[in-house]
């Protein structure tokens, strides 16, 4: 096993085997020539990298963790938030319109306590795409308290998302979302996480195998939908569990998806400001149960759970719940009580927004 190094004073022709020999980019462990192996581990020092990269390192065969030293613990000697964004040049200035990371079917990487910044992106996702080819899939992809903000774009046009992922026919693909945020405006009729499930002909239908733990949503959140084709048999077993979100549908569930292994979400809450909290294109496709829902419409081919509330009134909704997590959230990721610069401020100004609504 090897520790490399990432610092804002690093330079890339280092050896980065060490704080003091770090490298400067995060592109320079994930590009074509990168020296990782299964079983490495990536030590990120607190500050703003403004850099897209599609991944061209040799395909891992075990987990690669790639930790953010928010607090120092692991040796950089300083504390505060770790930004990976699409603004390249400026806080100011038009980002990319690549996503901050396209994993180009590369496995098994892990990512704790980075803050993931998407630029202009209307046709895949703003932070992740994990989009499918004949090559592949990038299966056992984890992040781990992790804050994905997808900036607003006009009149919420668009295809826009946080993250778009894809999961192989047949494959129980391992990956997950643990603790984690998701923050801006999706576009319309999509959510800040899209998981699409490829239909194949045989033998049966299939569980992705992701899960999302512990996350919350600012706007809305998990759509289920299908990738390529509609043959006999489909994926489904996206399980989610105790959750929240605020302003936005909290689930949505597309056409072709598996009736016989449904999509979960248990012992959440959600705050749904219009249309349905939880949605399916057919029952069986989605089950539910031991949540809290405040939406006037609570949901759409949707059986109810036998222990869930149902709230019509949107708008008194347990919000001191969602504020306390949130600044214990940004505590931990920026290391500190204090703002983490223009991308948490960013998620602060945000939420008081929603609330004021």
């Amino acid at each position: 096993m090897t520790i490399y190094y990432i610092s804002p004073t690093g330079n890339d022709a280092n050896a980065g085997t060490s704080w003091s020999d770090a490298f400067l980019t995060i592109g320079k462990l994930l590009l074509a020539g990168s020296p990782l192996v299964g079983g490495d581990e990536v030590r990120v020092k607190t500050g703003v990298y403004r850099e897209v990269n599609t991944l061209g390192m040799t395909a891992l065969t075990s987990e690669v963790r790639f930790r953010a030293d928010v607090d120092g613990s692991l040796g950089s000697g300083a504390a505060g938030p770790v930004r990976l964004t699409a603004f390249l040049t400026n806080d100011s200035t038009a980002p990319s319109a690549s996503p901050v990371l396209t994993f180009n079917q590369r496995p098994f990487t892990t990512w704790e306590d980075i803050i993931f910044e998407g630029g202009n992106n209307v046709t895949t996702a703003a932070c992740w795409q994990l989009a499918a080819t004949t090559a592949g899939y990038a299966q056992r992809t984890r992040a781990k308290r992790c804050l994905f903000l997808c900036p607003d774009m006009a009149g919420g046009a668009g295809a826009l998302r946080a993250v778009d992922f894809h999961s192989q026919f047949g494959v129980d693909n391992l990956s997950s979302f643990e603790d984690c945020w998701f923050d801006g405006m999706p576009g319309f009729n999509s959510g800040h996480l899209f998981i699409g499930l490829v239909s194949g002909a045989a033998p049966s239908d299939y569980t992705c195998g992701i899960t999302v733990t512990g996350c919350r949503s600012i706007g809305n959140f998990v759509r289920v939908g299908l990738d390529g084709a509609a043959l006999a048999f489909f994926g489904g077993g996206v399980a989610i569990d105790d959750c929240k979100v605020l302003n936005g549908a909290a689930v949505n569930v597309g056409a072709s998806i598996s009736t016989t292994i449904p999509c979960t979400i248990n012992n959440s809450i959600l705050m749904s400001a219009g249309g349905a909290a939880l949605s399916a294109n057919a029952l069986g496709q989605l089950t539910e149960d031991t949540n809290d829902i405040w939406s006037v419409t609570p949901r759409t081919n949707v059986t109810a759970g036998g222990s869930s509330t149902a709230n019509t009134k949107s708008r008194y909704a347990p919000l001191s719940d969602f504020v306390s997590d949130y600044q214990s959230f940004l505590n931990q990721i920026t290391g500190t009580s204090a703002s983490g610069g223009s991308a948490v401020d960013s998620l602060a100004g945000s939420l008081a927004g929603s609330l004021a609504r």
